[in-house]
């Protein structure tokens, strides 16, 4: 709170996360071959690399379900990714759980 001193001024303010299912294999294989922690979005990152080496540009193949280093992948209708979030709203300086997706 000392950083940011008028945060509970924004109450209302909104935060949508996918939750963090990426694979520890990943993340271990990463630091032994890199000498570091994966960096954040690394995991989906490597996960497009690959749907695009494994799909190429097949839409049906891109737009199917699939595994990744990063969890479940799936598409909705609009072309978004669908998954597990949370969803948070700023109350009194802090985020409170709104609702969560377990999809």
């Amino acid at each position: 709170m000392e950083v940011y001193p008028r945060i509970a001024s924004l109450n209302g303010l909104e935060s949508v996360n996918f939750v963090v299912e990426t694979s520890p294999q990943f993340l271990e294989d990463f630091k032994r071959r890199f000498g570091e922690a994966a960096p954040q979005f690394a995991d989906y990152a490597y996960d497009a690399a690959a749907m695009i080496k494994r799909c190429g540009v097949d839409r049906e193949c891109l737009v199917s379900k699939a595994d990744g280093v990063s969890g479940p992948i799936a598409f909705g209708v609009d072309g978004r990714r669908v998954g597990r979030f949370e969803s948070k709203q700023l109350m009194n300086g802090k985020f409170e759980a709104l609702m969560a997706n377990n999809n």
